[in-house]
């Protein structure tokens, strides 16, 4: 009996390794490396699929040093800082007095 290829044309989503590392990078289908930050608007949809070679990364540093680029749906959240990534203009203002 032959035994069947996976099917690679349906994506497999996969989970973050690690609660600190959430970071999606994501290939295109034009072949581009783009990541999303927790907080990008497209950030929900992305399917992380490792035998595509996409990955989970854990620091906007780490992916950036990896060769990919920050996708054009995030340029509205600030870079990470201590595990969180936000919307520019999210952040709460409180007033004293």
């Amino acid at each position: 009996m032959q035994e069947e290829a996976p099917n690679l044309e349906r994506e497999q989503d996969s989970d973050p390794f690690s609660d600190e590392c959430v970071i999606k990078g994501n290939i295109g289908k034009s072949y581009t490396k783009d990541y999303f930050l927790p907080g990008c608007p497209n950030g929900k949809r992305v399917k992380i699929d490792l035998r595509k070679g996409e990955e989970w990364f854990c620091a906007e540093e780490e992916v950036q040093e990896a060769g990919w680029q920050r996708s054009v749906s995030c340029n509205n959240v600030r870079q990470m800082s201590e595990g969180a990534a936000h919307p520019v203009g999210s952040e709460r203002v409180v007033r004293s007095g």
